[in-house]
């Protein structure tokens, strides 16, 4: 970060279909942006509450931060977790880097979560996001926001037409 101002982080089966300012704007007033997983409660599907709790409410194949000490104060933290404890035992409450950020906000309470559903729109929120097209190719999600990207996660590049590699219910 030393040489940024601001940064932001994506997976690498991420797809950018739209310009970032919206979240470069963001970053001008909270040094850490998160999304969650999805927006609304669900139950007895392949997604739902109870494997979001062994994974995690935030999903870290994006997060965005600026250049504060806030932000730095956050990032260390993180990162002393994710070197230590970074590893996938979801049975004894630890995925990787997300479930630690899913406590973050006890320590950090400018973490900003934002419910923009153009972002980090993937299989396990498509029940509630609406993708569509305009005249001119433009995509939108719900009729409401440009698609800023997409979360291509488990995507099977020999199996291309379908969404992910796991089985999972939108409906």
């Amino acid at each position: 970060l030393k040489n940024y101002q601001k940064v932001i982080f994506f997976d690498p089966d991420v797809m950018v279909f739209n310009n970032l300012e919206y979240v470069f704007d963001d970053l001008e007033h909270y040094p850490v942006i998160i999304t969650p997983h999805y927006f609304f409660p669900k139950s007895n599907g392949m997604i739902d509450d109870e494997r979001i709790m062994r994974f995690g409410s935030y999903n870290l194949g994006f997060f965005a931060v600026n250049c504060s000490q806030e932000s730095k104060m956050f990032l260390y933290w993180w990162s002393d977790r994710c070197l230590s404890n970074g590893f996938d035992d979801a049975q004894f409450g630890i995925f990787t880097d997300q479930k630690w950020v899913s406590i973050a906000q006890c320590f950090f309470p400018f973490l900003h979560v934002s419910y923009n559903p153009g972002l980090n729109v993937a299989f396990w929120n498509l029940d509630e996001r609406t993708i569509s097209t305009d005249i001119d190719g433009q995509y939108f999600v719900n009729n409401e926001c440009n698609l800023l990207f997409f979360h291509f996660s488990s995507f099977d590049n020999n199996n291309p037409e379908k969404l992910s590699k796991r089985d999972f219910d939108i409906g």
